[in-house]
């Protein structure tokens, strides 16, 4: 694919290229915040379109390659997916030809609980629909009826929700398509739910990275039990819901080593350096474990790992599986693995053995699997290939981790209260999800976003994108299964990028940030999906919809009453001249609302404008929090304070503390679905977790909290905050 190949494309070459974009999703322009209407290039529309697996050298090859994909849709006769939403009625469509434009037709429906509904027809009889072909002719297709859906109870003559598969016969031929029955809306929270039902099925939250909160009885790092403690110190004072960054493993050690967690090893599985080792499965009867964390040497590398400002993910990873070793092997020595719940367990995750035995040949090569030998990069592992002790280690420690995050989940659950996960958008490229389901993910672009004000050359985040038609015709296999890993404990669960539903940007490689490409993805099949797994788990669902965000999802979102975000460090409106004055945007009822995201500046250092690079190279030190004094504040600050104080929300000259529980008063007297306090800003900190863009520069996701868990607990002044914000919330 030379450039100069690209360059020398005539204008035919050039249309049937863009045609072929358009054929398979991929969007020949985009609107950019920096740079206005940006035109795809030819090159980086070749890249794509070869990562998506159709070989085209160059333009001039584009109306061949259509040719074949137009041949290829036309034998395929029937879409891979038919989505039948509740209450409609719906249809398949089977492509006629002009050798099979007639004649009779017949159906079966096998339903997901073992029903079985049948049809048949003369073509003659059914309704018929045309549609434009990819090279411009018009098809025709016979509308196949399904059984109305108009309630979720099964019976004789409704598909009920779930998933179905429909299969049809016609002139000798059979097809089938995977039948997403899904309610049109998503699951929305009982009007009666939270606690003791007084807000109307509305929630004040706390928000706090886990690894960050600071306790005298973890290992240098938070784990589930502080922040079960956490959650249940805010739910005594009103705050019903505990919300917290993803918790998926990830690569800890060696020469793949990344903490990050957007950039989680699986989004199957779970990050076992955050058990609760006291409370892991066997710990009373594993004699080395308790000797070990009785051990003085051991009990002395807990605390300095415990005093360190930041987090050594490497160091941490070390001391706790000193003790999650011989916990791993005793549990299997003493026949743990024979246990109803351990079996349950295997039932419950029937790939955790294939991630465990992945894991653990990947620490003995110390090598990501692009390096593996061939047989071992194809999926093929033997005994033989890693140490039987890894495997468990990694079994032993994902059951660990089911156990304390249900028993989390449901103390959660039983007293009113909810647990709010978050799902990243992708998962590291050298991961184990890459590795199994290699055919479902791209090969030689990777996502990203384009310019804007923030980030001028882009961004790119290093991961592959999903391939959207190989996800279509494996009926999103690996997708679901995502999402029921964390729809098992979540009562919430944040959508990291929700874009990603109706497009990504991909960038191919060898290409900067502004070279990159939209590419589609079929958002009616993913919004199904995503209304079918929110009713079963009774779990709501909130989108991430910040960035460059196409009107397109926001009007997918409110159709399926999918939640969004509002963001105060963006709501804030300000106007004049000589003197600024602020107004707040409107918060609508199917939000949650904060002040802020694990992405922006904290909001006492939004109000001296935001400048992060002060901390890039010297983020090890703790900086101080602001004074009570304003002085340092920029104009728009001083216009939100002025605002804030004629309202009510605080006394005048109030500090960045103060202000921030003022703004946090506003938004819990709104109609926001949730209310969500950011744990830091109860002290103004202005220290970030993290700095987009930033790799080296600055220690990302290791900043622990400046307060420990105890001051946390013995602070009066944030335990009546957060009971005023509940207040304000019932009394709405």
């Amino acid at each position: 694919m030379a450039t100069d190949a690209a360059q020398r494309a005539s204008r035919s070459d050039r249309a049937a290229l863009h045609r072929l974009a358009k054929a398979l999703r991929i969007f020949t322009r985009y609107d950019s915040s920096r740079h206005g209407v940006v035109e795809a290039s030819d090159e980086a529309l070749l890249a794509v379109i070869n990562s998506m697996g159709y070989p085209v050298a160059s333009a001039s090859e584009a109306g061949s390659v259509l040719e074949h994909l137009e041949a290829d849709r036309a034998g395929q006769r029937l879409e891979p997916i038919t989505v039948a939403w509740i209450g409609s009625k719906p249809h398949a469509h089977l492509r006629l030809t002009d050798d099979a434009g007639s004649g009779r037709v017949s159906w079966i429906i096998r339903t997901e609980d073992g029903r079985t509904i049948e049809g048949s027809a003369d073509i003659a009889d059914l309704r018929t629909a045309e549609r434009r072909t990819l090279t411009g002719t018009r098809a025709r297709f016979a509308l196949i009826p399904l059984p109305g859906s108009t309630s979720r109870t099964p019976s004789e003559n409704q598909l009920g929700m779930g998933y179905h598969t429909l299969t049809i016969t016609h002139a000798g031929e059979t097809f089938e398509s995977l039948i997403l029955c899904a309610p049109k809306v998503s699951y929305q929270v009982p009007a009666d739910q939270g606690m003791a039902g007084e807000r109307d099925g509305r929630s004040l939250g706390l928000f706090c990275p886990t690894y960050s909160i600071r306790s005298s009885r973890n290992h240098g790092i938070g784990d589930l039990t502080d922040l079960r403690e956490l959650a249940s110190w805010g739910a005594d004072r009103g705050a019903d819901l505990i919300s917290t960054l993803p918790l998926l493993c990830a690569f800890l050690k060696g020469e793949v080593f990344n903490p990050g967690p957007y950039a989680p090893a699986s989004r199957l599985f779970w990050n076992e350096l955050l058990l609760d080792l006291e409370r892991a499965p066997g710990f009373d009867d594993c004699q080395t474990a308790t000797k070990i964390l009785a051990d003085a040497d051991y009990r002395k590398q807990s605390a300095s790992l415990r005093r360190a400002k930041l987090i050594d993910y490497r160091a941490v990873s070390a001391h706790k599986r000193r003790v999650l070793e011989p916990l791993a092997e005793s549990f299997f020595a003493s026949g743990g693995d024979r246990s109803p719940e351990y079996k349950a367990f295997l039932k419950d995750t029937p790939e955790v053995r294939t991630y465990a035995r992945f894991r653990a040949v990947g620490e003995k090569l110390d090598a990501p699997w692009q390096d593996w030998p061939k047989r071992l990069r194809n999926g093929a592992i033997r005994k033989g290939d890693f140490r039987p002790e890894d495997e468990q280690y990694h079994l032993y420690a994902q059951f660990a981790m089911h156990q304390q995050l249900g028993a989390f989940s449901a103390e959660m659950a039983e007293r009113g209260a909810k647990l709010y996960l978050d799902l990243p958008v992708g998962t590291h490229a050298s991961g184990y999800d890459i590795w199994k389901n290699r055919h479902v993910f791209m090969t030689g672009a990777t996502v990203g976003a384009p310019p804007d004000s923030a980030f001028e050359n882009g961004q790119n985040w290093g991961f592959p994108p999903m391939h959207p038609q190989e996800a279509r015709r494996e009926g999103y296999a690996y997708f679901i299964a995502s999402l029921r890993n964390h729809l098992k404990h979540a009562h919430f669960l944040r959508l990291d990028h929700v874009m990603c539903f109706y497009r990504l940007f991909m960038i191919p490689d060898g290409m900067s940030g502004p070279d990159g490409v939209y590419v589609g993805y079929e958002h009616e099949e993913l919004f199904a999906i995503l209304c079918i797994e929110s009713h079963r788990a009774q779990c709501r669902l909130i989108g991430e919809n910040l960035g460059t965000v196409p009107p397109a999802i926001e009007t997918a979102m409110e159709k399926h009453r999918v939640g969004m975000l509002y963001i105060g460090q963006f709501s804030v409106r300000t106007k004049g001249k000589k003197k600024l004055t602020a107004s707040l945007a409107p918060i609508e009822a199917n939000r949650a609302a904060s002040l802020n995201t694990h992405d922006l500046p904290p909001f006492a250092m939004d109000l001296m404008g935001g400048d992060v690079t002060r901390y890039l190279g010297k983020a090890g030190s703790t900086p101080k929090t602001l004074d009570s004094e304003p002085a340092n504040w920029t104009d728009r600050a001083h216009a939100l304070a002025d605002l804030l104080v004629k309202r009510g929300y605080c006394a005048a000259k109030p500090s960045a503390s103060q202000l921030a529980a003022a703004f946090n008063r506003y938004i819990a007297e709104s109609d926001a679905e949730l209310a969500l306090v950011n744990i830091e800003d109860f002290w103004a900190e202005t220290r970030p977790q993290n700095i987009p863009g930033t790799s080296n520069e600055y220690p990302n996701w290791r900043c622990k909290l400046a307060m420990t868990m105890r001051d946390i607990k013995k602070d009066e002044q944030i335990g009546a905050t957060i009971e005023d914000l509940a207040e304000r919330r019932a009394s709405r």
